[in-house]
């Protein structure tokens, strides 16, 4: 249902957001900081402090959602298939 697409891309989206808040805060040692960007700041704004790594982030959050989806058994089936573009749909 849609109802049911809704909260895969949303719970998806919760887990990428909050995986990559904690390794900014150094709550995770399996990741660091995120990259800073290249560009410098516009205006008065300073870079400080460690930026959210998006990137470990979305990685987590693809393995630990889409995981139940990906076995031999369930990979051929169409509702796997809505399942893991429902999770990828959240993690954009």
């Amino acid at each position: 249902t849609r109802e049911q697409a809704y909260v895969y891309a949303l719970a998806s989206a919760a887990v990428a957001h909050s995986i990559a808040r904690v390794c900014s805060d150094g709550s995770l040692t399996t990741c660091t900081c995120g990259a800073i960007p290249h560009e410098p700041p516009h205006g008065d704004f300073k870079w400080g402090g460690c930026a959210h790594n998006v990137r470990h982030g979305l990685k987590f959050a693809r393995n630990f959602a889409d995981a139940p989806w990906r076995q031999k058994s369930v990979r051929k089936n169409v509702e796997a298939a809505v399942n893991r573009h429902n999770n990828q749909a959240g993690r954009r």
